[in-house]
């Protein structure tokens, strides 16, 4: 390699040769270099490494952390990332700590925790805006996304009502689902609890009251997130069932079951688990006509996550 020497030269007079040493180069044949280098403890996505490109002459460039394994296949997962009512209950979610793949399995996005602003246009960082376009709706479903920053690898979070983050700002391409919220008539968000896939409303909602039923099969919209298939739980009452039994079950089966799941009169039961459709939606029919007086959404099974 290369070495740098000098010599000075004073009142006519020739000095020795000293060698000049770069202390913050990297040398091929000097060892402990890179240890005796300040360390950082762990890294982030915005972090830089040095590569030759082996597909360009081995020139040195920089990669972004963030960017390791790139094109490489990473197995769909997630850990952490719970969803909870922020201080702000009413407007804002917080993501904890953790990470999951994005969409298309090349990236892996975490955070630290980060807390977004339903009612608030997106902006970057913690404690800002997390609407990815338009203004907050009543009675509407909100998917939650951890997304990321393609020019830097940075993650950030935010919300949007397509399943496939449409209107994901710009500048970010990558992002991977985290979980659905949903707000009330007043464009509240309805509190809730998670764990895991499962997710619990603080107060069942009440989906159906009075519910005329007829020996047809109709679908009828629950509180589950809309365009997942979920598995409902909850609780149905019928004061005076009679003779009638009902049938309740996803609409995604083509013939009602042959028994049905409740048959007394006077009753009040816990829902088997059901699947639901993408559109929200359990089927439910009588064997003669009937009133549900009304059925109850306690929570339900996240099948996307």
């Amino acid at each position: 390699s290369l070495e740098t020497w000098e010599i000075n030269y004073s009142a006519a007079t020739w000095g020795t040769w000293t060698r000049l040493t770069d202390t913050l180069a990297i040398h091929k044949s000097t060892a402990a270099e890179i240890s005796a280098i300040a360390a950082k403890a762990l890294p982030t996505n915005a972090d830089r490494l040095l590569i030759e490109d082996a597909a360009d002459s081995n020139n040195k460039k920089s990669v972004l952390i963030g960017s390791v394994g790139a094109g490489v296949y990473v197995p769909k997962f997630i850990t952490g990332l719970t969803l909870s009512n922020a201080a702000d209950a009413d407007h804002d979610i917080t993501v904890a700590a953790g990470a999951r793949s994005d969409s298309t399995n090349r990236y892996v996005l975490q955070t630290d925790g980060i807390t977004k602003q339903l009612d608030a246009s997106w902006a970057a960082g913690t404690d800002a805006g997390g609407l990815f376009t338009g203004s907050i709706a009543p009675s509407t479903w909100y998917h939650t996304f951890l997304i990321r920053k393609d020019s830097d690898g940075t993650v950030d979070a935010g919300f949007d009502t397509s399943l496939n983050a449409a209107h994901i700002p710009v500048g970010y391409t990558a992002y991977g689902y985290i979980g659905s919220v949903k707000t009330n008539a007043s464009s509240k968000i309805i509190p809730f609890t998670q764990a895991g896939n499962i997710f619990s409303w603080n107060v069942q909602i009440k989906d159906l009251t009075e519910q005329a039923l007829t020996t047809s099969p109709a679908n009828f919209t629950v509180s589950v997130p809309l365009g997942i298939r979920c598995l409902l739980y909850g609780n149905l009452y019928c004061a005076d069932l009679g003779a009638p039994s009902i049938f309740i079950y996803s609409p995604d089966m083509t013939i009602a079951p042959a028994q049905p799941q409740y048959t007394d009169s006077n009753f009040w039961a816990a829902l088997a688990p059901i699947l639901t459709n993408k559109s929200s939606q359990i089927t439910i029919k009588a064997s003669g006509n009937t009133t549900l007086n009304y059925l109850t959404c306690s929570g339900y099974m996240n099948t996307f996550l």
